[in-house]
């Protein structure tokens, strides 16, 4: 995640109240499973945009502003697509048809979290390991990023969104 704040001179962007990362591991699951990574509260999440690679939602509650985000599923997979076909070296060794084993799908019907579904067996991730060789987490894990702060601070709305991407 990049971080880079706008931010007056002379003035420092407060820290968030909240910051974070729920991960949920997807062995165990098979293909056309779905997930839902869910934060009920008393708005509705709006789609923000996101950044490169990245989608997020941001929410305005009484007292405080939310927002949720992860990986852009679908572009990635594009560009995971076109490298493979190019055989780039950079991208490491293509051992699975997919970048992940899930795909980003929106929002839920509530508007109050993200829905994911399961594309191809998870199990087959565990084959990316690191030097150490643990398997490669980000590979099997959805990992939503979950930030919140009081709506008392300057640029809220700005920080919770930029974020989340």
């Amino acid at each position: 995640m990049r971080h880079s704040r706008h931010v007056l001179p002379g003035r420092h962007a407060p820290d968030p109240d909240g910051c974070y990362v729920a991960r949920v591991s997807t062995l165990g699951m098979q293909p056309g499973d779905t997930v839902v990574a869910c934060f009920p509260s008393f708005s509705t999440l709006i789609l923000d945009g996101g950044d490169e690679n990245t989608v997020n939602a941001v929410a305005q509650l009484p007292a405080y502003a939310l927002g949720i985000g992860c990986d852009d599923t679908e572009n990635l997979e594009m560009l995971w697509s076109r490298r493979k076909q190019q055989h780039d070296r950079e991208m490491g060794p293509f051992l699975t048809p997919r970048m992940f084993p899930y795909s980003w799908l929106g929002l839920t019907a509530r508007c109050d979290g993200f829905v994911f579904r399961i594309e191809d067996d998870p199990e087959a991730y565990l084959q990316y390991r690191g030097v150490d060789g643990t398997p490669y987490p980000d590979r099997t894990d959805i990992a939503v990023t979950l930030v919140w702060d009081s709506l008392a601070h300057d640029y809220v709305q700005e920080i919770v969104s930029f974020l989340t991407c």
